[in-house]
């Protein structure tokens, strides 16, 4: 709808076009939506009728999904029921062993130090300007250091984060103690899929 002053000019140019009444527009959009809300109460029909997704894991729906995760991650099944080898090693993101050392599993401090540097460095800085840029972040670093040793500063893990370690920590030691399945599931649960 166009809310425009009607000024002669304008009421010319209004009867040459062709006018659709505020009823009409808004019944064109009730259809549209009442479409769409049909198609939506067929879909959610159609995944009720089917068994469950998860149970199915070879679907069209996922499909795409499957072979992504095959080839990066674990290796696609080739002959003898072997597996080739994935883009990246098992090693490099299994982080099973890390939960009994507890070590981190993501790399947020050394993107968090990344950030630092980008928003303490200059843009486009000489090789002077770096090196001093350099040496104050090392400094801040070593102080830094210090305080944690001292026991002035410490670090802190939000609370539902602590307890995400503290729930994983649980479920890798009872990793060889559980049936297979009823450990998916709890894994499952602790991530909320």
């Amino acid at each position: 709808l166009f809310l425009l002053p009607l000024s002669r000019y304008n009421r010319s140019k209004l009867e040459k076009r062709p006018c659709v009444t505020c009823v009409s527009a808004v019944l064109h959009v009730q259809k549209l939506w009442r479409s769409k809300v049909k198609a939506c109460k067929r879909a959610v029909q159609q995944c009720h009728d089917n068994s469950s997704l998860h149970d199915q894991p070879n679907t069209e729906i996922n499909a795409d999904f499957v072979d992504y995760f095959e080839d990066t991650f674990i290796g696609r099944v080739i002959r003898n029921n072997r597996r080739r080898a994935p883009r990246f090693s098992v090693n490099m993101w299994n982080c099973f062993s890390r939960l009994d050392e507890e070590l981190p599993r993501t790399n947020n401090s050394s993107e968090g130090w990344n950030r630092a540097i980008k928003n303490s460095a200059r843009e486009n800085p000489s090789i002077y300007e770096s090196i001093a840029d350099l040496r104050i972040e090392q400094h801040s670093n070593l102080i830094l250091a210090e305080q944690l040793e001292a026991g002035v500063v410490k670090t802190r893990k939000r609370i539902k984060y602590e307890m995400l370690n503290e729930q994983l920590q649980q479920l890798a030691s009872n990793f060889y103690l559980l049936p297979r399945d009823i450990y998916f599931k709890k894994a499952r649960a602790l991530f909320n899929f």
